[in-house]
């Protein structure tokens, strides 16, 4: 199924996952959502994907995100699949360890103090990314 408009939800604290949504294509924005753990099929948001305070542990089958990617305490610890994120790539509070198969980020990288991505590690592990994006921490 392919959701044409926006998807914004709020304290939604029965949503579990995602189901037979592969494309959403503008913004896919979960607030405050404490049991939301999966996005299902989902592969494309062709807006902001933007998930705040949820127990997401990976981003399943997604592949693109057309604009920002905001990660914002989840429990994310690799970024599998996703392998562009068109403007923003947003990271605070997440554990994060591994851009899985990240090959481009359009603008820049923003990330937490703590954060296990560095420069050292991109250098060493997706040297590609480093001309594509500039770093503020």
């Amino acid at each position: 199924m392919v959701i044409k408009g926006n998807v914004i939800l709020f304290n939604c604290k029965n949503l579990v996952k995602l189901k037979g949504i592969t494309k959403i294509e503008g913004n896919l924005n979960l607030y405050n959502c404490s049991k939301f753990k999966d996005l299902g099929e989902l592969e494309k948001v062709g807006g902001n994907l933007n998930l705040r305070n949820t127990q997401i542990k990976d981003l399943g089958n997604l592949k693109e995100v057309g604009e920002d990617l905001i990660l914002y305490n989840t429990q994310i610890k690799n970024l599998g699949e996703l392998e562009k994120v068109s403007d923003i790539l947003y990271l605070q509070n997440t554990p994060l360890d591994n851009l899985g198969k990240l090959r481009k980020i359009g603008m820049y990288i923003y990330l937490s103090k703590n954060s296990k991505i560095t420069k050292e590690y991109t250098k060493k592990y997706k040297p590609e990314l480093l001309d594509s994006y500039k770093w503020r921490r």
